[in-house]
């Protein structure tokens, strides 16, 4: 598949930051006054026969899970801007296991709760400002403490994007051509745009704070997602119809690892709100979703679509009624109850059991 991302040289006045400002989302706001409701607004499908407000006034929509805009294809060259800071080029530390085999043990709480103050830039560290689009194109590229106001496109292998901001208003803020891209201590947003922002393959998110997106991260194949706060999809808008997922798995998509994260989809009430804090398509292989914090959307998550995916692993998942008694507007889950292995997913304020 032949990809590119729209450049894009927005003017934007040079700054220098120190630290990392809060993003002000509203599901920050929440957790800090101990309630945690993200309010962020969206579509979602409604299942044959609902009775939901909405449903009622849209009528029902297909029970499968639709596919997400597949990535524009064409040739796009980036101009890479040159940095008013200094990023080094070094060998990055490989990355190892992508499926790692999960617990069967039930997991009702965590020591600490994945949030933007365990998530994203570290307190205290100072950023340079970049403005526009960049291209990597040297293999072990570092990126570290940057404030990128633009997108950034790796096309070389091995890069590492560390300590940053990226604030993008394109098609991804951050799209991996190559292989073996590690994204750690960082912020993402796409600025309330349809955009993504992490993508498509052969990556690793390591505690990173993405959020204002369409999807938040796109995940197709060797993908670990792990410690990561992933919240506050975009807002719904007639005009522009945005299908959130706060997590998008594509069909036929492998390889892929969800670990210990937080991943909110978009709620506000039960006549409005996002499709899912995950979703996956049919025919996936090797999904190993494990010991994350879930809530939101319409179902919070799809499992593989149309039967069972190939070792679809679903384990050990806490589901919070922070938005809703239902978890999700519909429900916690569909098409879940005949994967590989789906044990220990319980509701995070009781640590009763979820059956699938």
């Amino acid at each position: 598949m032949a990809l590119a991302i729209l450049s894009m040289f927005l003017p934007f006045v040079v700054i220098e930051t120190t630290g990392t400002a809060s993003s002000g989302s509203r599901s920050d706001r929440a957790l800090e006054l101990a309630v945690q409701r993200e309010i962020p607004v969206g579509k979602h499908r409604c299942p044959p026969g609902s009775q939901a407000p909405r449903c009622q006034r849209l009528g029902p929509m297909p029970s499968a899970t639709p596919t997400a805009s597949p990535t524009p294809t064409g040739t796009t060259t980036t101009a890479s801007p040159t940095p008013t800071g200094t990023t080094t080029t070094a060998s990055p530390t490989p990355t190892t296991s992508i499926t790692p085999t999960a617990t069967t043990t039930p997991t009702t709480t965590t020591t600490t709760t994945i949030q933007s103050s365990n998530t994203g830039v570290p307190a205290g560290t100072n950023l340079t400002t970049q403005n526009g689009d960049i291209t990597i194109d040297s293999a072990g590229t570092i990126v570290e403490n940057k404030f990128i106001k633009g997108c950034v496109t790796v096309d070389a292998a091995d890069v590492i994007i560390r300590k940053s901001k990226i604030f993008c208003s394109g098609m991804a803020a951050i799209m991996n051509n190559s292989t073996g891209l590690l994204v750690e201590d960082s912020e993402i947003s796409c600025n309330n745009t349809r955009g993504t922002a992490l993508t498509w393959r052969n990556f690793t998110a390591r505690r990173i704070n993405a959020y204002a997106c369409e999807n938040i991260i796109w995940a197709e194949h060797n993908v670990v997602i792990e410690d990561s706060y992933l919240h506050d999809p975009i807002d719904y808008d007639p005009v522009t119809d945005p299908h959130t997922d706060t997590i998008q798995i594509p069909e036929g998509a492998t390889n892929i690892t969800i670990r210990n994260n937080t991943i909110y989809g978009n709620y506000v009430n039960q006549d409005s709100f996002g499709n899912a804090a995950i979703t996956a398509g049919p025919g996936t292989s090797d999904i190993l979703i494990t010991e994350n914090l879930l809530a939101g959307g319409g179902y919070t998550v799809y499992c593989n679509q149309h039967g069972p995916g190939n070792n679809f692993r679903f384990t050990n998942n806490r589901f919070s009624r922070i938005f809703v008694s239902t978890v999700g507007g519909f429900g916690p889950w569909r098409d879940c109850q005949d994967e590989s292995q789906v044990t220990g997913n319980v509701y995070h304020e009781t640590g009763n059991a979820l059956n699938p």
